[in-house]
């Protein structure tokens, strides 16, 4: 015997509503992105996420929010979330981020550090003599 639905079963009525309703279509967040297939000399800042492609050369350094690197950079690399190196990616320079990933067979010259580093108006605020006499208990 074969089963039958309902058309006036609750599943129908379900299958009906969601027919009938227009669909959204969903796209992609918008998204910043700077990429680099050539030689760039200086500093590169940037809100968004930097690309150097495989034929890119940097000569200078990098802040953005997050760096990808397949080429050369001889320059500090400073993202707010992420960098990643490639393997065919070369680096000169310290790597400052919160994730840092390196494919095998990339190379990188310098330090890394996954820490999230103070605020530098923070330290710009401190007084050299004012500590000293708070140390000293002047």
């Amino acid at each position: 015997m074969k089963c039958r639905r309902s058309k006036t079963s609750r599943g129908a009525r379900l299958r009906e509503f969601s027919a009938a309703k227009p669909r959204k279509a969903h796209a992609p967040a918008p998204t910043s992105e700077l990429r680099i297939d050539g030689l760039t000399q200086g500093a590169i800042t940037y809100e968004g996420t930097v690309v150097l492609g495989p034929n890119g050369e940097v000569k200078g350094g990098i802040t953005a929010t997050i760096i990808v690197v397949e080429g050369k950079v001889h320059g500090n690399l400073q993202a707010a979330q992420a960098v990643r190196l490639s393997a065919s990616a070369c680096v000169v320079g310290d790597l400052s981020a919160p994730r840092v990933a390196i494919a095998r067979g990339a190379r990188l010259q310098g330090r890394i550090s996954t820490g999230r580093d103070r605020h530098p108006a923070i330290e710009a605020e401190l007084d050299d003599h004012k500590v000293a006499e708070l140390l000293a208990g002047a």
